[in-house]
């Protein structure tokens, strides 16, 4: 009897173990807003923006100025920074159903997020927008280290004008990449791309 136990405890070790090593340590499959980071005057989110409409590679810095709370979210005052100046002003919006940043000029894109959210999510927008959350998650290098991230991407068809919008959202980062493809009347095009490699929170 005695033996049967040792044997039945070291079988229970033995598949807890193999349970325990088949979890990823970062996969999760909800992303809500304890998962957006908390951030308060200077912090800021550095990217590599490349824009076809220009021709021209940018590295632009999203600068949080002021924040004020509200209930358990927030509204955080920011500016986009090219060389020590100012070029945009945007806020970022967080609260248990949305993150979301809206700017004057969109030198850093704008985006409009459900929150919560999980992968294989879809819905749509007040403007008709499809949005979807690809189900997987892919592993990004920021700062040599490695992030997963959601994939969400949104798609726009309105008279002759279609945008397809790709983000990428990582825990405890907020956006690491958003992209976009525009296309409008007479073929006109426009391909922009913002990747994150640096922040300071």
């Amino acid at each position: 009897m005695k033996v049967t136990s040792i044997c039945l405890s070291i079988v229970l070790a033995f598949m807890l173990a193999i349970a325990s090593c088949s979890k990823s340590a970062y996969h999760e499959p909800v992303y809500a807003q304890a998962d957006v980071p908390v951030v308060n005057a200077g912090s800021w989110w550095r990217y590599l923006v490349r824009d076809s409409i220009r021709n021209h590679t940018d590295t632009l810095t999203l600068s949080v100025a002021s924040v004020t709370t509200a209930g358990t979210g927030y509204t955080a005052y920011c500016y986009v920074v090219d060389t020590g100046l100012a070029i945009d002003s945007g806020t970022l919006t967080v609260s248990d159903v949305q993150l979301a940043f809206t700017s004057a000029a969109g030198k850093l894109g704008n985006f409009d997020i459900r929150l919560p959210f999980s992968a294989g999510d879809s819905w749509t927008t007040a403007d008709s927008d499809a949005i979807s959350v690809l189900p997987y998650q892919l592993n990004v290098d920021v700062q040599h280290q490695n992030y997963w991230v959601w994939d969400i991407s949104r798609t726009r068809l309105q008279y002759d004008d279609t945008i397809r919008q790709h983000l990428q959202v990582s825990r405890n980062i907020g956006v690491v990449y958003q992209g976009y493809n525009y296309k409008g009347p007479a073929g006109a095009k426009r391909k922009f791309g913002a990747q994150l490699i640096d922040y300071h929170f």
